[in-house]
């Protein structure tokens, strides 16, 4: 892969991970502050119904303390007032305050009036059994026994949640003593949510706690919610989300789920801009790649690209003197010089080495590993031999010295070092006229050019140098030993001389010797003899 390619690939990897993290980041950074919006905005909505519910609350506590502070009712309760229900209880007045029922309890707990009233027509119902039942079975809810005493809250109907408050009958003084308590229910019925939904803004529903036709999502949240009125929001879907409460009665007991839900309008618009935001990311981080991808090109590939083509072109033209101009003062400028003072010194390592390599004396051909020839120099006595550069050495030299340069080869390969070899080769020092008896030309060559080891002109000794250029091919060295072996023979006759020598003379010496011993004998025996003829 070209650097470019590499770079290109490199600045889109970083840039879509960049992309990738900013959008992630931004993205759950946003949607988890709207999501915290909607929460607020749930519970909001959650207090404002609560409010709601805690205004009506006091409103119909005002209204139950407005018709219990009466004379009219307290002379009903002591039984002086039969008509009461009839003349005073207006029942258009109490549906326009949207009262559902009214009874008055004494303080032993017996009921002495109900009183029906259906919201919005004014119309009294006959009260049923149930609702008798329901004020009798909580009167001890209800009931008030002291002047200041009084309650109010919420409370499970037999016709649903609702509102109810109690207080004392007293007269319009608000004195007692106290015989009986008022009771007033308001209804939390559709009529009333409708009213409550036009007051807070708020679209809300109302369950039974106790109910068993209770939605899903709230069957199973019923047990979760908390008594102290914690809201608990959940996605409804993509588009809505929904907050839960609990509202309890007076008995602190669970009474009522409140379920509000409202639109995800923050949020959708929030994950459109996010949209657009990744859009806008993808362009810029597009932009900015093209821009970076371009700006490397121009002031480091390119740049890297003239460099390696003026190298390759000072290559294939195999001048050895060409340098690389690059004007500047930057890393690749420093680059080009650095190059320049290579190829100085290769240049000078070269010229050297070819000083040294045309001084020796010797025959150098360099194969390939095919055995094929790329290159060489000749020297006596190889002057003539006919070879060129894509030859192999099969043609230029006989089976016999290939049998004797095979192994060369292998052993200097599994050694990884030269092998040497020595043998005779048959090169005439004669003119250059054809045997054709023999089939080898007076040179030394064979008629076609191959070196052979069978001519019977003068011999020549060749030492053989083979070095493994692993699999470059191979470097053949081939020196002429014959002068040395002549020198060699020469030395070794003279030494044979100089033993012939000093073996004569060390043999006169010897003999020289001997006669000595014996003239001295000769001469002692002399003496003895005139000493006796004396005496």
């Amino acid at each position: 892969m070209k650097v470019r390619h590499k770079i290109i690939l490199t600045s889109t990897i970083c840039v879509a991970l960049a992309v990738m993290i900013i959008y992630i980041l931004a993205y759950n950074i946003l949607l988890f502050g709207l999501t915290q919006v909607e929460d607020s905005r749930i519970a909001n909505n959650v207090g404002l119904v609560e409010q709601a519910v805690t205004e009506d609350a006091i409103s119909l506590d005002s209204i139950c303390k407005d018709y219990s502070m009466w004379d009219d009712a307290y002379s009903y309760v002591k039984g002086e007032k039969d008509n009461y229900a009839d003349v005073d209880l207006s029942a258009d007045t109490l549906s326009k305050l949207n009262i559902h029922s009214v009874a008055v309890l004494k303080n032993n707990g017996t009921v002495l009036m109900v009183m029906k009233i259906v919201n919005g027509s004014g119309t009294v119902l006959p009260p049923d059994d149930y609702l008798y039942l329901f004020y009798k079975d909580n009167a001890h809810k209800f009931i008030q026994h002291d002047e200041r005493n009084y309650s109010k809250g919420l409370l499970m109907t037999p016709d649903g949640s609702g509102l109810f408050s109690s207080r004392p009958v007293l007269t319009g003084n608000g004195t007692g003593p106290v015989y009986a308590t008022m009771v007033m229910v308001e209804l939390m019925d559709d009529y009333w949510i409708q009213h409550m939904a036009l007051r807070t803004g708020v679209k809300a529903t109302f369950y039974d706690y106790d109910s068993g036709s209770m939605p899903i999502d709230l069957s199973g949240l019923k047990e979760k919610l908390p008594k102290d009125g914690t809201v608990i929001v959940k996605n409804v879907d993509e588009n809505t989300v929904a907050g839960y409460a609990l509202l309890t009665d007076s008995d602190n007991k669970p009474n009522t789920l409140i379920k509000i839900w409202v639109d995800r309008e923050i949020y959708l618009k929030g994950k459109t801009a996010m949209l657009y935001f990744l859009v806008s990311l993808i362009i810029i981080g597009v932009i900015f790649s093209a821009l970076a991808i371009y700006l490397v090109d121009v002031f480091l590939i390119r740049p890297l690209s003239e460099i390696k083509n003026k190298v390759i072109s000072n290559r294939e033209k195999k001048d050895m003197a060409a340098r690389i101009d690059y004007a500047g003062d930057d890393e690749l400028s420093s680059f080009a010089k650095s190059m320049n003072d290579a190829l100085d010194s290769i240049e000078k390592m070269n010229e050297e080495k070819q000083a040294i390599f045309y001084v020796n004396p010797d025959t150098f051909i360099r194969t390939s590993s095919s055995g094929e020839i790329i290159d060489y120099k000749l020297n006596k006595p190889f002057k003539d031999m006919n070879i060129s550069i894509g030859k192999l050495i099969t043609d230029i030299f006989s089976a016999e010295v290939i049998e004797k340069i095979i192994p060369a080869f292998l052993e200097s390969e599994k050694n990884d070092a030269p092998a040497t070899l020595e043998f005779p080769m048959i090169i005439s020092n004669a003119s250059s006229v054809s045997n054709a008896s023999s089939g080898i030309s007076s040179s030394g060559f064979s008629s076609s050019g191959i070196l052979d080891m069978k001519s019977e002109n003068s011999r020549s000794y060749i030492e053989l140098r083979v070095v493994s250029m692993k699999d470059k091919g191979h470097v053949m060295i081939l020196r002429d030993m014959t002068e040395r072996n002549r020198i060699e023979l020469e030395l070794l006759e003279k030494n044979k001389d100089l033993e012939r020598f000093n073996k004569f003379a060390t043999d006169r010496e010897l003999r020289m010797i001997d006669l000595k011993k014996e003239n001295d004998a000769l001469k002692k025996e002399n003496d003895l003899f005139k000493k006796d003829t004396a005496s």
